[in-house]
């Protein structure tokens, strides 16, 4: 058996380079496959002949792996030296013998002696280089993917070694870190090789600079959050410095530890932050005093100032990870970075007992920093930047004063202090900024001031309504009557919705007010003018509401008010635009007479039905005399549909007496038929030259 395998064993040999020399790949491959089967049967046979003594298990692995090595890398050498291309088959055969060296290399200690790894891996990425140097390229790659499996397990045993006991002591006095130094020191070598491409030695520096970095911040795992803290700026402050003095794609050196770092940083300042601002937002307003202490969680022993260092910081490992592929912008990213800085330090006061007024006046503090920058930067990405940061920063302003009733009156006051300076010494958005503040702060600087008076809560939105609107009407712009609107849509109801329910006497009050001050605006400014319909509207609704408070329930109460006021305005135009009547009266017309006519329709046998059947008839004598078409039309329209509706009112007229008259109209209408048409037609043309 033993001749018998040997001579089928050389043969196959024979047999490949046989093709080799004759230019047979497909068959080389076949038959170098071949060899190197027959091959491995041959040493499982003299394991098996008892030629090896006693070697069993992972010596035999050794043994099998080294004979495959070899004969595979001779196979793939000698197939090379005929001319043809190296056999792929024996180049892959090359890293499975490299594969099994390695197993029954660490297998003897179980994958926990990390010099045999280190060893594993040292001997695997021999082999990789010798087929590298042999241009063996499929056997320089495969070998090379068996080596890094085998380095990653070293790695692997490293972090297990630094978690037993992550301290100091263990990592560098006893040297449980060193498993990762020498990966770490194995990766670095192929960044000292310049024959290998660029992306391979970045790769391999920046797996070097991940692996020190973990070695020296496993120590830090085991103690305070505040250490932790320290050692992630710390991280964060050594990529940044690498970044910089690093160029080209070598920028990528520090990425994955300070983004990793900030990303741990920004964790972590979220949940401070977060409990920070639920110390302003807990009271109620109008509850607690100017000296009241914040409820702040209990975080002794942390310095104050780490909260924006590490929201900094987590910016600039963004930075980091965004500089290798674009040129950041200096003033924009400083600006970015000191806007979330300066909104950082806004929160800090929450974290610590202090008094409600000290944590307000930072935060006013720095809402008034990142105004004056966006300011004093002009038109700029950095300006918006800032303007941004104090648009968030308002509001969180705003809540912490509502705590507080003088602190509401003494923010709203420099509130409006700085929205009538931008909006009288600003340009642009910054005027348009002022001019949308100044209602709403300057109102409720006023509502807060009556409120500290103990005003009376009915008339006490008087003042806002009359603040507001004279803000509106000394400059009538979109932005101040916009947010007048708003601030009396809001003053007004927390006037007169009370526990009793709605006051319609004052609710009456603050409509007419609020038709006073629009009208007066239109009557001002003639760009102003369509308000002058809004102003109507609400004294119109005032009216209404007053009258029925007063239970008057006739209809044209409500209605002939405004249709006199709409049909003397038409008349206005009419005089002084020369607009037709039917655009002028016509809304006049229809209010005066609709709602009448739908009542008298219900009820044609009544006072209101002879008056509105004089109304017509007025209405067509001024409208023939005058040739005014849409006082002849609605006057005869309505008129019509009276005298229709009398007419069929059973109780005052017979039933044979309308028969009667109704078949006579018809008859003479039917003989007559072509006379009646041709007198419509002429009375269509009549009322169309009407104006």
């Amino acid at each position: 058996r033993t001749a018998i395998l040997l001579t089928v064993t050389v043969g196959a040999a024979s047999a490949t380079g046989w093709m080799a020399r004759r230019g047979l790949p497909a068959g080389a491959e076949a038959f170098g496959v071949v060899f190197l089967g027959f091959l491995t049967l041959d040493v499982f046979g003299a394991q098996d002949a008892g030629w090896f003594g006693a070697l069993r298990g992972d010596g035999l692995l050794v043994l099998l792996g080294s004979v495959l090595t070899v004969a595979a890398v001779g196979t793939a050498v000698g197939v090379a030296r005929t001319g043809m291309r190296p056999l792929v088959g024996a180049q892959l055969v090359v890293a499975a013998g490299a594969m099994l060296v390695a197993s029954g290399v660490t297998g003897m200690t179980d994958g926990q002696n990390a010099a045999m790894l280190l060893a594993t891996v040292l001997g695997t990425a021999g082999i990789a280089y010798v087929a590298h140097v042999l241009r063996l390229k499929v056997a320089t790659v495969a070998t090379g993917v068996v080596a890094g499996v085998w380095w990653l397990t070293l790695v692997a045993l490293g972090i297990d070694r630094v978690a037993q006991q992550p301290t100091v002591a263990g990592v560098w006095i006893h040297l449980d870190g060193w498993p990762l130094l020498a990966a770490a020191a194995l990766a670095a070598t192929p960044a000292l090789l310049r024959t290998l491409p660029l992306p391979a030695r970045v790769t391999g520096a920046s797996t070097t600079v991940v692996l020190l970095t973990l070695v020296a911040v496993v120590p830090a795992a085991d103690e305070s959050t505040l250490a932790l803290t320290l050692v992630g700026l710390a991280v964060v402050a050594g990529g940044a410095a690498l970044s910089l003095v690093t160029t080209g794609a070598w920028r990528w050196l520090p990425v994955v530890p300070t983004v990793a770092a900030g990303l741990g940083l920004v964790a972590h300042a979220t949940a401070l932050g977060g409990q920070a601002l639920e110390t302003f937002v807990n009271h109620g307003i109008w509850e607690v005093g100017a000296g009241q202490h914040l409820q702040s969680p209990a975080l002794a022993g942390y310095w104050a100032l780490l909260l924006p260092a590490m929201v900094a910081a987590a910016l600039v490992a963004g930075a980091v990870l965004a500089r290798p592929v674009i040129d950041l912008p200096v003033l924009p990213t400083a600006a970015v970075v000191g806007t979330a800085v300066a909104l950082t330090v806004a929160v800090v006061p929450g974290m610590y007992d202090v008094p409600l007024w000290s944590a307000l006046a930072v935060q006013a503090g720095v809402l008034g920093v990142l105004a004056l920058g966006a300011v004093a930067l002009g038109r700029t990405m950095a300006a918006a930047t800032l303007g941004a940061g104090a648009a968030l920063l308002a509001p969180l302003v705003l809540a912490t004063a509502l705590a507080s009733d003088w602190l509401t009156a003494v923010t709203l006051l420099a509130g409006t202090a700085g929205a009538l300076a931008a909006a009288y010494l600003g340009r642009d958005l910054v005027r348009m900024t002022g001019d949308l503040l100044l209602v709403p702060f300057a109102g409720g600087f006023v509502w807060t001031v009556l409120h500290l008076a103990d005003g009376d809560l009915l008339w006490r939105a008087v003042p806002v309504l009359l603040l507001a609107g004279g803000l509106a009407i000394a400059r009538p712009v979109v932005a101040r009557e916009v947010t007048a609107a708003l601030t009396a849509l809001v003053a007004v109801p927390a006037s007169i919705v009370t526990t009793s329910g709605l006051d319609q006497t004052w609710l009456a009050v603050y409509l007419t007010l609020a038709g006073v001050l629009v009208t007066v605006s239109a009557l001002l400014h003639p760009t102003r003018r369509v308000l002058a319909w809004a102003g109507l509207a609400l004294l119109t609704l005032a009216q209404w509401v007053r009258l029925e408070q007063l239970d008057v329930d006739q209809v044209e109460a409500y209605t002939l008010p405004l249709a006199l006021v709409l049909l003397a305005v038409g008349g206005w135009r009419m005089a002084h635009d020369g607009v037709s009547s039917r655009r002028a009266l016509s809304a006049g017309l229809a209010l005066g007479l609709g709602p009448s006519l739908l009542v008298a329709l219900v009820d044609p046998v009544s006072l209101r039905a002879a008056l509105l059947g004089l109304a017509c008839v007025l209405l067509v004598l001024v409208g023939a005399g005058n040739r005014w078409a849409a006082p002849l039309v609605a006057g005869a329209g309505v008129g019509a549909a009276l005298v229709l509706r009398e007419a069929q009112y059973a109780q005052v007229v017979p039933q044979w007496v309308l028969i009667g008259l109704l078949g006579t109209v018809l008859t003479v209408v039917g003989v007559t038929w072509e006379q009646r048409l041709n007198d419509l037609r002429q009375a269509a043309g009549y009322v169309r030259r009407l104006r």
